[in-house]
């Protein structure tokens, strides 16, 4: 028993090719950020408009049928048919917007 069990190694000796008490370090350093918080504002109101000319004029489709489509196939809150004040589908001659 004249010899240590761990040989030299320390319990506390990092691994090769680790960053050793680096780690320790930058944790200590994460736990003491300071977050901000940021006030919740208006959310982003997003607009697509939809030129549907060229469908129009080589009669494929009539743009109330697209409106129509668009109206029933939106998903809100992953509810078909739950557009509500939130989603809007327009027409105007042949271009559709939806906002």
């Amino acid at each position: 028993f004249g010899s240590s069990h761990f040989g030299s190694r320390s319990l506390f000796r990092s691994p090769p090719g680790s960053f050793g008490g680096a780690f320790l370090v930058l944790a200590m350093a994460i736990k003491g950020l300071k977050r901000k918080v940021v006030a919740k504002g208006k959310k982003q109101m997003l607009k697509f408009t939809i030129d549907c000319q060229q469908p129009v004029d080589d009669t494929i489709i009539t743009p109330a049928d697209l409106e129509k489509f668009l109206k029933d196939r939106i998903k809100v809150d992953n509810k078909t048919n739950n557009l509500g004040d939130r989603v809007t589908v327009s027409r105007d001659k042949a271009k559709i917007h939806v906002s």
